[in-house]
């Protein structure tokens, strides 16, 4: 073999490796925006659900005295609502339904007590 069929095969394999290292890249780039989008819409769907779920149980409410009893009463609210919690400025509860913490601090006052 000579000296330009083995420089012909080393540029050969060279290229091919190049050409499998850039075709990956761009493979890997395209999966990166997809899922980048997808996550995006699973964000945006869950959202879209949280919201309607509270239109339905705030318009539900002028049918019936409390959460708990609106809840009950719609099979859609009862499948997407664990619990139901209201407190007062101190945490302390005001109202519970279903499986609620009995106080609640909010993120504000967890970050001032961690720079005492």
């Amino acid at each position: 073999m000579s000296d330009v069929q083995r420089f012909a095969m080393k540029r050969a394999r060279v290229l091919s490796f190049g050409i499998a290292l850039v075709s990956f890249a761009a493979l890997s780039v395209v999966n990166v925006v997809i899922f980048r989008g997808m996550t995006v819409r699973n964000r945006l769907e869950s959202r879209n659900d949280s919201e309607r779920t509270f239109s339905i149980l705030f318009a539900s409410l002028c049918r019936y005295d409390d959460f708990g009893s609106a809840i009950e009463a719609t099979q859609s609210l009862k499948r997407m609502i664990v619990g139901v919690g209201l407190y007062d400025e101190a945490g302390d509860i005001l109202y519970r339904w279903g499986g609620v913490p009995e106080s609640y601090v909010p993120p504000a006052f967890r970050r001032c007590r961690r720079q005492e």
